[in-house]
């Protein structure tokens, strides 16, 4: 009776390591795809048959992503960032793995690299808060970069600033 408890917990284990190992390996594969379809478009100026228009890219996190136009479920549920341009950029992305889930990981004065309609721009992050999601005033800044919190009524926000 104990030979076959434990036969069986070891299979358990077994599935469910199995298991991790397997979203991990499919994780690494599906940022390494999005990381080389980004650079076919915009390093190598292959033709763009996506709907990017530049990439985000904070290396002292680890994150490059895609950058899309407009902020909308849509958008945002297909792992992509969203973005809003005007007179200041907004960026928004779940925080979810290969998106913006280590932008918790980033600290005041890390650089933060906007590739957008061809231009590159670096910015300096200056501020970091966590305000409430319908606090709508901090969105007036030059690069704002919102993900969402383990409570669900409140945001992160990076706030940066142009390197010049």
């Amino acid at each position: 009776m104990f030979y076959i408890k434990s036969k069986i917990s070891i299979s358990i284990i077994c599935i469910f390591v199995f298991l991790i190992l397997f979203i991990k390996v499919n994780t690494i594969i599906e940022s390494s795809n999005h990381i080389k379809k980004i650079d076919s478009i915009f390093i190598e100026s292959k033709p763009n048959k996506t709907n990017y228009v530049g990439y985000i890219e904070i290396k002292s996190v680890g994150i490059k992503r895609g950058i899309v136009n407009g902020i909308n479920d849509e958008i945002l549920n297909s792992n992509d960032v969203g973005m809003i341009k005007n007179n200041n950029i907004i960026l928004a992305g779940h925080s979810i793995i290969n998106v913006f889930e280590k932008l918790h990981y980033v600290k005041v004065n890390d650089v933060i690299n906007i590739y957008l309609y061809n231009k590159l721009n670096e910015y300096i992050v200056k501020k970091i808060f966590i305000v409430n999601k319908k606090d709508l005033s901090l969105l007036n800044n030059e690069l704002v970069l919102i993900t969402c919190m383990d409570n669900p009524d409140e945001r992160l926000l990076i706030i940066a600033e142009k390197n010049i």
